[in-house]
């Protein structure tokens, strides 16, 4: 891998990035982390998109790697060997636009397209491709396809609390005041759907009544 993909040092650490989203909503970026190849799962990292609205995989690519290496370098903590995006040109010029912005040169980086499973170097028009079968190609699509999956498995995640969170709008006679009261007494929906009407009862402005109304509405969830 050192020698096809011109890089200065064997690629002992290597830190993958991946975005996740549904088109420009809820978009999550992960971070996994090999060391000698292997998975270091203590190293992998989930970012929630802050800057970017619309759907643009490569601002939020460029967004996560200025955080990620702003971070690193405050902390005091060693690069990694080699970064690979999931993407073709428009993610790794981004990646590269990011870390020459922030002042971070001589980084290796790469994208690696998963259309045709092609490599793309900074300044290389042509990709470099490996042989199918060769090991480098393997390790590098393990770390894709492990980004891909850690940062799938939190975009999930993330929607399905959505969705309970959104659930508690169709509670008759509940307002936003009372859904935030309800949301901060509980923490969160799935803790409500286990209250019982007394424990609903006690929270600061819903009363017997409302409280009623609250635990049918709880009923029709959990039936």
């Amino acid at each position: 891998m050192r020698q096809a993909l011109h890089l200065a040092a064997v690629p002992k650490v290597i830190e993958c990035y991946d975005i996740s989203n549904i088109p420009g909503t809820l978009a999550v970026a992960s971070l996994v982390c090999l060391v000698d190849g292997r998975p270091s799962p203590s190293r992998y990292r989930h970012f929630k998109i802050r800057t970017i609205e619309q759907a643009d995989d490569p601002g939020m690519m460029a967004e996560v790697i200025r955080r990620r290496f702003r971070r690193a370098r405050e902390a005091g903590e060693a690069f990694p060997d080699l970064v690979i995006v999931d993407g073709g040109i428009p993610q790794l010029n981004a990646a590269s636009g990011a870390l020459l912005e922030i002042g971070v040169n001589g980084q290796a980086v790469i994208g690696l397209a998963k259309r045709f499973e092609e490599v793309h170097l900074p300044g290389q028009r042509e990709p470099v491709r490996l042989p199918p079968g060769s090991s480098a190609l393997h390790l590098l699509q393990r770390a894709r396809d492990e980004a891909h999956r850690f940062a799938l498995g939190h975009h999930r995640r993330m929607r399905a609390r959505r969705i309970r969170e959104s659930a508690i709008d169709e509670i008759p006679g509940i307002g936003k005041q009372r859904k935030k009261d309800l949301l901060l007494h509980f923490g969160s929906v799935r803790r409500l759907l286990r209250a019982s009407p007394d424990e609903i009862a006690g929270v600061a402005g819903v009363g017997p009544k409302l409280a009623e109304q609250v635990a049918r509405w709880v009923k029709t969830q959990t039936d």
